[in-house]
């Protein structure tokens, strides 16, 4: 494997290409052929200044979670999708390579990767540098239930296949109640080095269990919305507040974050402030003409495959030239 070091490991703010499922605007499972053509045309409209695709051959919409992961320009992660939540339903499942996953201006990814011998899902890596200059990988740790193993045998792997390079920092799950799909990118996300944003679990009395592993790594910024006059003790605030974590799952590609609306102006408004306060000046903040509500749903639901958020439908990578990574 190649070095890998904060220089070159790809974090979201590095990357500056987007691609999605064709099947959005098609066929999406739960979500209504009105929903789905606002939010394919609303997505387009807020990337179309960059490099963005079409990816084809896909299974399901969510492509952050079977597509590889970027470790650095030339070299990528991939791994095992094959989520317990898609047990009973295993036509959703995309393996990227046997399904020859490509766009239209492409036959095929001809990609640079390595295999982790991992049950894995996209959505649930978060790529960080911390403060002492470290590569991490964040991941919620639903992982050791799905491969079976504890947070010893996962870590001793993972730092045998990664000969150390890649630091791995997991984070408490709630439990399948209340947290089905157990993807750390609804609830964490990479600011800068040493730096992260929490969703708003200070509205549930339940941050600890989320900042105890990464207090020693990261200074903590926190998405807040149950403290604010005119949300707080709302009956639309109790309404809206079990998806709140929508808004951290935003779309971000290089200084470019898009954000999901949940349908409530003065809560959407909040978010788009609070993130741009924490990200600084250097970044483009906007919301997406789509109330996001919709596609926030209940993965148990038997119309759905899952549920999710703006990240979780896209797949964004750095790529120097296109068709850089491409035959």
């Amino acid at each position: 494997m190649i070095t890998i070091s904060k220089d070159n490991f790809i974090t979201d703010e590095k990357t500056n290409l987007v691609c999605y499922s064709s099947l959005l605007p098609k066929d999406s499972s739960g979500l209504t052929p009105e929903f789905r053509e606002s939010l394919y045309g609303a997505l387009q409209e807020s990337v179309k200044a960059m490099k963005h695709y079409d990816l084809l051959n896909t299974k399901d919409i969510w492509t952050r979670d079977y597509m590889p992961v970027q470790l650095t320009s030339n070299l990528f992660l991939n791994y095992t999708y094959s989520p317990d939540y898609l047990r009973d339903q295993k036509k959703y499942i995309t393996n990227w390579l046997k399904h020859k996953v490509h766009t239209r201006q492409i036959k095929k990814f001809d990609l640079e990767f390595v295999t982790i011998p991992l049950v894995l899902d996209g959505g649930n890596v978060i790529k960080a540098i911390d403060k002492f200059g470290k590569p991490t990988i964040i991941m919620c740790n639903k992982v050791l239930t799905e491969n079976n193993l504890s947070k010893e045998e996962l870590t001793e792997r993972w730092n045998v296949f990664f000969d150390g390079q890649i630091h791995l920092i997991l984070i408490d799950w709630e439990g399948k109640d209340e947290n089905p799909i157990g993807h750390a990118d609804g609830m964490v996300r990479y600011i800068s080095e040493g730096k992260v944003l929490i969703a708003n679990y200070c509205d549930f009395d339940d941050e600890e269990r989320l900042t105890k592993p990464l207090k020693k790594f990261f200074e903590i910024e926190r998405l807040h919305f149950g403290d604010i006059e005119g949300i707080k003790g709302t009956e639309m605030w109790n309404l809206k507040k079990s998806e709140s974590w929508g808004y951290i799952n935003f779309l971000q590609v290089g200084n470019h974050i898009i954000l999901p609306s949940l349908g409530w102006k003065d809560l959407d408004i909040a978010a788009e402030q609070q993130i741009k306060k924490v990200y600084g000046p250097s970044f483009e903040i906007e919301s997406i003409n789509c109330d996001m509500t919709d596609i926030l749903k209940d993965p148990d639901d038997k119309d759905a495959n899952s549920g999710g958020g703006l990240n979780c439908l896209t797949w964004t990578l750095f790529c120097s030239e296109v068709p850089c990574f491409i035959v």
